[in-house]
């Protein structure tokens, strides 16, 4: 004859409530992580996301994407800003030896390169519109202004040290002696200088290529231009030492 096991459950339960709370919330913290572990093997997103540093879970991968696409646009806004000073490498890129300190007295680099930037464009259009070559046009004010830091360039806007003489209309300055001719602005003085060398004594200059600089610059020479001495070669020095030519070609 079986004995029959009576257990009171209540009773049962209010003597052992302590032991009976702590079973239940370790099979509670079992079944929460089985069930986190399920969720993320199921989904791929969350994962892709842990394994890339620095992404938030939530819209990770998006996030990254936008960041990637504005930061190619970026390089490529870059590209472009420098792909213009590209076909004008002024400094170092000539091989020719560099002037005398003496002809460019006290002239920084950057000066002269912010100086050949500055004019490259209106040179470019004076080429076009009267023949002379846009090296030249450059070289020639560089030379004469010293980067537009000498005097006359500086008060009267005159960069090629064109003289007054005497059928010259307009305002005019005096420097060691010699009266030279002032401008409203630079632009006028690199229009003004297209005009003196394309006509009077020079106009047979117009028959020359615009694209020979070398011809240019010896015709200029030999005509009196400048009352330095050895303009052809100066002018050539500054051309090829600034790959002042490659702007005869745009």
């Amino acid at each position: 004859m079986q004995k029959t096991l009576d257990i009171n459950i209540p009773n049962y339960i209010k003597k052992y409530w302590f032991q009976l709370s702590l079973i239940a919330i370790v099979l509670y913290v079992m079944a929460s992580k089985d069930l986190s572990f399920q969720f993320n093997v199921n989904n791929p997103e969350i994962e892709n996301s842990r394994s890339l540093p620095g992404k938030a879970q939530k819209g990770g991968i998006k996030k990254n994407q936008e960041l990637i696409t504005a930061k190619d646009k970026k390089v490529k806004v870059a590209k472009s800003e420098a792909s213009f000073f590209s076909k004008i490498p002024f400094i170092g890129s000539g091989s020719s030896a560099a002037p005398k300190k003496s002809e460019l007295p006290q002239i920084d680099d950057q000066v002269i390169e912010s100086y050949l930037k500055r004019f490259a464009h209106v040179a470019i259009n004076e080429r076009k519109k009267y023949g002379v070559p846009s090296s030249i046009i450059l070289a020639n004010a560089l030379f004469h202004s010293y980067a537009g830091k000498r005097d006359m360039a500086l008060s009267g806007h005159n960069h090629f040290a064109i003289s007054c003489e005497s059928d010259w209309p307009g305002a005019n300055g005096s420097y060691a002696g010699n009266c030279y001719r002032h401008y409203e602005n630079a632009w006028t003085s690199f229009r003004d200088h297209s005009l003196y060398i394309t006509s009077g004594k020079y106009a047979k200059l117009r028959q020359l290529e615009s694209t020979d600089y070398k011809a240019w610059a010896k015709n200029l020479d030999d005509l009196g231009f400048s009352d330095f001495g050895d303009l052809e070669g100066n002018l050539i020095k500054l051309i090829e030492k600034y790959s002042l030519h490659q702007l005869d070609l745009q």
